[in-house]
């Protein structure tokens, strides 16, 4: 089956699926489960949390955030820091994240798009 990665908002819909999300012990050490983030009441409510998709399977995660965490590093108020990237050690090894990550800047401009249209 050919593979067909995009991105998306996360939504409540792939909330079971992301419950089986797993990921290795040793890469726990430098990323979160999804659903840790997703549901963590000290992350910034105005973080994006975004799915990897492949084939419209939730395949991977990461969070784009604002606010001060984004002030360590950048001055620019449209800059978001990348958190909690993970792939699910199912679908590692085979290019997802290399896929996904390509589709970050369009993604991005798409959504800012869309805010400032509100």
């Amino acid at each position: 089956m050919e593979s067909n990665v995009k991105l998306i908002e996360y939504s409540d819909t792939f909330k079971k699926h992301l419950s089986t999300f797993h990921l290795p012990g040793e890469q726990l050490k430098f990323t979160s489960l999804p659903l840790e983030k997703i549901d963590n009441p000290e992350v910034s409510k105005t973080s994006t949390h975004i799915l990897i998709m492949n084939n419209d399977t939730p395949v991977g995660f990461f969070a784009l955030e604002e606010g001060e965490k984004v002030y360590k590093y950048s001055n620019n108020p449209m800059a978001r820091v990348l958190t909690s990237f993970s792939i699910d050690s199912g679908s590692q090894g085979k290019g997802l994240a290399k896929r996904g990550l390509k589709l970050l800047p369009s993604f991005v401009k798409e959504v800012s798009t869309k805010s400032s249209l509100e």
